[in-house]
């Protein structure tokens, strides 16, 4: 089955994806061995529309477009597979069998995340009269 993959540089690219709630997969080896298996998976559920595209993001790149730090950060090195040319609808139920999500979730609960954490830290730093995480 052919394929190709396509390195996501920035803000943009992730923005097309997750506008799309392309399929993604986070720390998901992008060794063609992995990629066949994937391929296949999504043949036998019958999924394939046409030459599956895999869209390559970094951590690194997820942490800068959004903001996250610290306990929200991706190692900076992991690698986040989306994946486009498929029918979402036949793999919606079978994706969490092998740990698929929408990009758009990973995107909004990772924003989500991060306003928790900052209300949080300045609710600590207001009790504590401070402005330590301001």
């Amino acid at each position: 089955m052919k394929f190709t993959i396509n390195k996501v540089e920035d803000m943009n690219g992730i923005e097309k994806l997750r506008n799309v709630s392309a399929l993604t997969f986070e720390g998901l080896s992008i060794e063609e061995e992995s990629l066949e298996a994937l391929i296949g998976w999504l043949d036998d559920h019958n999924a394939i529309i046409d030459t599956i595209e895999f869209h390559v993001i970094t951590g690194k790149l997820m942490n800068e477009v959004y903001g996250l730090t610290d306990d929200n950060a991706y190692p900076e090195d992991l690698t986040i597979v989306s994946v486009t040319n498929i029918d979402q609808m036949k793999i919606a139920i079978p994706r969490f069998e092998v740990g698929g999500r929408w990009l758009d979730d990973i995107v909004d609960n990772n924003l989500r995340r991060k306003l928790f954490w900052h209300k949080r830290r300045s609710a600590i730093s207001n009790w504590q009269g401070g402005d330590k995480y301001g």
